[in-house]
Parts: C-alpha cells; structure tokens; sequence
C-alpha cells in the first residue's frame, strides 16, 4: 500500500479531474457575464468562481469526508431525504436540464452561426441536427468508456487550446474595452456572478464526480482515509485552478465584447467572437469541437443517470431508460438554450441553497454529532426562504410573508436563505436529542 503519490500522478488525477468538469457550460456562461459585468468583469468572475469552483470543491470534500457517497453524507438528515434529494439531483444534472443543453449548445455554436440570416425555418435545421447528436449519445451510450475516453483525451486539450489562441488574438487585435456595467452588475457584481455560477451545475456535478475521483487516487495505491482525504483536495485545487484560468479569460473576452452587440446567451455570444476574431472557418473548428465536447458530456451524463436509476429500479433496464432520457433530452433541447436556462434557474434557485447549506453542515458533523434536528432546521428554512424568493423573482406576492422577507439581511442579492438557515440549524443544535425522532424515518 503507497502512502504517498508522485508529482505526475497528483497532477495525471487532477488534470483529468479538469477535463471531467470541463463543459459546455463552462465555456459559455463566462463570456456572457463578462459583457454584461463590462468594467467590473473581476468582481463579478470572482463571484462566478466561488460558486462554481470553490462550491464543487467544497463538495467534493464533503462527500469524501463522508465515506465517498452522497447517499451516505444525505442520509445525515434521513434516508428518506436522501433518496429525494438525490433522485432530484440526478434528474437536474440529466434529462431536465443538461443534457438537453449539450444539444442545444452544440446547434447554437456549430450550425446556427452557418445559417443564413434570410433562412426562417431555422427550427428544421434544429430538429435534424438534436436528432443526429442524440441518436449518436443512445448508441455510444450503450458502451460508452471507449468512446468518451478517447474523445475527453483529445477533445479537452484541443478546446483548451482553442480558448488560448482566441483569448491572445483578442490581446493582439482588441476587441473593444470594457464598457459600463448594466444595472444588476452595477453595484453588486460579486454577488451577480455568485448566482451566475450555479448554472454551470459543477457543483451538483460534483456530486457524481467525486467518485471517478477517489477511485483513481486509489488505483494508483492510496488506501488510507487521510491519504485518500489529502490527495482528493490536491487534486480538486489543480483542476480548480485551470477552470478559474478559463473563467477570467472567457469573462475578459465577453467584456470587451459590447461593440460587436448583444446576444441572447453565451453560447451565441461566443460564436460572434470567433467569427468575428477568425472569420468562418474559425467558428467551424470551434463548433466541432464543442460539439464532440457536449458529446462526451451527453454520454458520460446518460450513462451516469441510466445507471443511478437501473440500481433503483431494478425493473427498468438500462436500454430503455437511456432511450427514453434520449428522447426527453432532445425534446427539451429543441426549446432553444435561452428556453432551457429560464426553465432551469428556478429550480437551481431552490436546489443550490439546500445543497449549499447540506454540504456545509457536513463539515461540522463532529460538532453536530446526533442531532440530526440541525440538519433538518437549516435545509428546511433554506428551501422555505428559496421557494419566496423565486415566486418573488417570478412577480408571484405571497400576503404578509412576501413583506416580511425583504427585510431579510441579503435578500436583494439573492441569497436571503443564508442568515435564517444559520440561525435555523443553531435553533436544532439547541433542542434535546429526544426530540429528533421527527426526522429520523
């Protein structure tokens, strides 16, 4: 049994690490936020960064802390929020949300740009084009560790590669420079980008990822909890490390953007700074290789939410469940991706506070011991105060309450769940252990 792992080792896990995480939404969400941040693009990175990054890494920790499962770390609460949670996590990070927008992505920066302005029946091309992208994630689905391997191995530098070269043209012939920030980033761009950063979903990700990660670091002969502990933190930092490379790259290319117009998301956005910056034949290179990116998402997320289900109902097979995932995906990807992230960010809005504040309680587990009540109290107001806000967002007024909440320190920044779900969980910490029964089924 090794105690200790060589430099390349460290850095072979942690760079796969990167490449795992490394998606479709991790290239187009940072130029868009960039734009609209314009001159204070740094600030509202850094928020998108602590959301993304550091939440995924914080994750990650939790769950190896946890025995390496997240049915283990939830079942802190109750099995009963474990299975609930878990089956909504997984639905989020497949059919209903990304895996749809790896299709929707791939359209928008492949074929939508090569489209003449003049075409109307944009929507044909749209369908022909999901079609072919989920026939080929159903049928790579069925053996897919070949496939996925090989194209994550080339694929990932290549885009990377990519990302580098368009950044440094727009070093070399600028853009544009950043201009005034609009009104939501004006004067609480960190806290803007805080949100934005959910949509990238690494943090529910991680969740799924955690164990491709422990279990590299223990083919290669790591055994021992703290070892195992010590080199899945060093390996989160290094790929955490290469996104927030990526991430201030991107968010400076969008800031300098505002001369060339606006658009109605990332992905689009992005494609008119290649076009721009390359002509064409760059946007061509560009599309194919998200494409296949996405690809490999699409199939490693298919295959991950097939397998989750099968061992939970054992009496759907893996065939049908991966066709049926198939045709729900490219449905819902033929809303277009501006549909799916309006569709999304409500759900996320709830989700992520719950996650967050499950996560982070975690981490004090010697601390809370038995008293599974903190747990309860703090999830159960973080999920309350959620719900208002986004009815809030929604225009949705709930009589009396809807008053009360706006004098929730944090609540105009869209983290009004934090304050109250502290208290909450330090009100659980306060009550007999006698009492917990009532979360214990």
């Amino acid at each position: 049994m090794k105690k200790t792992l060589k430099l390349s080792e460290v850095i072979s896990i942690g760079l796969m690490l990167f490449a795992v995480f490394f998606g479709a939404g991790n290239v187009i969400f940072p130029p868009l936020l960039g734009q609209e941040a314009g001159t204070k693009v740094w600030s509202a990175v850094t928020g998108f960064i602590v959301s993304d990054v550091g939440l995924a890494l914080v994750t990650i920790i939790a769950i190896t802390l946890s025995g390496g499962s997240f049915d283990k770390l939830a079942n802190k609460v109750s099995p009963k929020f474990s299975k609930v949670i878990s089956i909504i996590v997984y639905l989020t990070i497949g059919p209903l949300c990304v895996i749809p927008r790896t299709g929707a992505v791939s359209y928008e920066m492949s074929a939508l740009p090569l489209i003449s302005p003049s075409f109307t029946n944009k929507w044909i091309i749209s369908i022909i084009f999901t079609s072919i992208f989920f026939l080929l994630t159903y049928f790579l689905a069925l053996n897919p560790s070949k496939v996925v391997d090989f194209i994550g191995k080339f694929l990932t530098p290549i885009l990377l590669l990519l990302i580098g070269v368009i950044v440094l043209k727009s070093f070399i012939t600028p853009i544009g420079i950043p201009s005034a920030p609009i009104e939501s980033y004006a004067s609480n761009a960190f806290f803007k980008g805080f949100i934005n950063g959910y949509l990238t979903l690494d943090a529910l990700g991680a969740i799924v990822i955690c164990t491709i990660v422990l279990n590299a670091i223990k083919q290669y002969g790591i055994k021992d909890s703290k070892g195992i502990i010590k080199y899945t933190i060093i390996c989160g930092v290094i790929a955490c490390i290469g996104l927030m490379i990526v991430y201030f790259s991107l968010g400076y290319l969008g800031a300098t953007s505002k001369v060339l117009g606006e658009a109605k998301d990332g992905g689009q956005l992005l494609a008119i700074i290649v076009i721009h910056l390359f002509g064409k034949s760059g946007i061509i290179l560009l599309g194919g290789v998200v494409t296949f990116a996405c690809l490999t998402t699409s199939i490693g997320l298919v295959v991950a939410f097939a397998e989750y289900f099968e061992k939970l109902y054992p009496k759907f097979q893996y065939k049908k469940i991966i066709a049926i995932v198939c045709i729900f995906s490219f449905i819902i990807s033929n809303l277009g991706l501006s549909a799916i992230l309006k569709l999304t960010i409500p759900v996320l809005l709830v989700l992520y506070p719950v996650i967050i504040i499950l996560i982070f309680l975690s981490l004090l587990d010697k601390l809370i011991g038995s008293k599974k009540l903190v747990y309860y109290f703090g999830i159960t107001v973080a999920f309350i105060v959620s719900v208002i806000q986004v009815l809030d967002n929604l225009n949705i007024t709930l009589p009396y309450i809807s008053r009360v909440t706006k004098y929730i320190p944090l609540y105009n920044l869209g983290i009004g769940w934090i304050i109250p779900s502290i208290l909450a969980a330090l009100l659980g910490s306060l009550i007999p252990n006698k009492l917990k029964n009532i979360c214990d089924e």
